[in-house]
């Protein structure tokens, strides 16, 4: 079932304590996925596009979520993966990850640097300082409300 071709017609609890979404399908026929299957399918079309790029397989990734993130949303996203048929390397807040590639493209150096990611529904702010070629994360904080 390819993700471009189907639209979510609606979100629904089928059962208790669950969420998912209700696919269409070109054919009309629906069928309910949770999120971490909306997710698994954004992860495999992201595989796919990587892939073919690379001209290589992509076993393998390292993964942000936001900075507030709590252990059940953390455990949805590492299933979300693993059904994407990949191996968690690393999972990282947003606002380091942003921070580590903010350095890579400009190689800074004895710096401080503070990084605020505003999401769509949250706020993260990274404070990092980079010595001698080495990014260190001092503080992590936001807004899990505010984005």
């Amino acid at each position: 079932m390819s993700i471009i071709s189907n639209a979510i017609i609606k979100i629904n609890r089928p059962f208790q304590g669950t969420v998912g979404y209700i696919l269409k399908s070109n054919e009309g026929t629906e069928r309910f996925v949770t999120p971490e299957e909306v997710s698994s399918m954004i992860l495999r079309k992201v595989k796919t596009i990587a892939e073919t790029y690379l001209g290589a397989n992509v076993t393998g990734a390292v993964v942000a979520v936001p900075a507030f993130f709590q252990e059940n949303q953390i455990a949805s996203t590492k299933e979300a993966i693993k059904m994407a048929g990949l191996e968690l390397k690393c999972l990282i807040e947003e606002p380091t990850a942003a921070a580590i590639a903010y350095n890579a493209e400009r190689q800074l150096e004895n710096s401080r640097i503070m990084i605020f990611d505003f999401g769509g529904g949250t706020l993260d702010i990274c404070i990092s300082e980079i010595n001698s070629g080495h990014l260190t994360i001092k503080a992590v904080t936001g807004d899990p409300h505010l984005g």
